[in-house]
């Protein structure tokens, strides 16, 4: 509910008619009512009770007597992983629906002269932060479908899933790293593109890197 408390405070001193859409230019090309922006926030609920719901779901996996305890202990684990998640996700969120106020307001004030460039630099550095913080997560997680570095190889075998999401994890961390940086140095949308570049690029290394380790455990055996 917080990123709604704050834009509700924030709408009542807003002009009726905000910035809606910028093009790449950072130029505003579509201006809209000032309401629009509890579009995210509503959005932001949305994704927090799915969230929970799949919490919860895992946490009466954990609970079921039918399971062995093997099954049950990584319900458990993923329950939290899946936790820390979305904490991560719901916050990373409200400080982009923060960015996209402050940059609101500011466009307005400066007479409807279109975005400022910090706006992706902000982006930038928050992007940056939460991967590195999904990246400290992503090996705590035990094998499943729904969180950490998921592929056909890395669902296998433990064995390979652990080697998997270990690479991925710092890969992660190092690339929001990365992030982080190259957003301090540049401005504009460059920053946003090389940041997409980035985490594009850990993804399919972490995706190599799956596939190598999995076909070098199955000629082993």
């Amino acid at each position: 509910m917080l990123p709604m408390i704050i834009t509700a405070a924030a709408v009542q001193f807003m002009p009726d008619s905000m910035p809606a859409h910028y093009n790449f230019e950072g130029e505003i090309d579509r201006w809209g009512s000032k309401y629009e922006n509890l579009i995210m926030p509503v959005f932001i609920i949305a994704m927090t009770a799915a969230w929970l719901a799949v919490i919860a779901a895992m946490n009466k996996k954990a609970a079921r007597e039918d399971l062995d305890e093997k099954q049950r202990t990584e319900a458990a684990a993923n329950a939290k992983v899946l936790y820390y998640v979305a904490v991560a996700s719901v916050l990373f969120e409200t400080a982009v629906q923060c960015v996209m106020l402050y940059t609101g307001f500011k466009a307005v004030n400066s007479g409807g002269g279109g975005l400022n460039a910090d706006f992706y630099k902000i982006s930038g550095v928050i992007l940056g932060v939460f991967i590195t913080v999904t990246g400290n997560i992503v090996p705590k997680a035990k094998r499943n479908t729904l969180v950490g570095i998921r592929t056909k190889w890395s669902l296998a075998d433990d064995e390979t899933w652990m080697a998997s999401n270990r690479f991925g994890g710092g890969l992660l961390m190092i690339g929001g790293l990365c992030t982080i940086t190259e957003s301090l140095i540049l401005n504009g949308i460059i920053t946003v593109i090389i940041a997409m570049a980035i985490l594009l690029a850990c993804c399919g290394m972490c995706v190599l890197y799956s596939y190598l380790v999995y076909t070098g455990r199955k000629r082993v055996r």
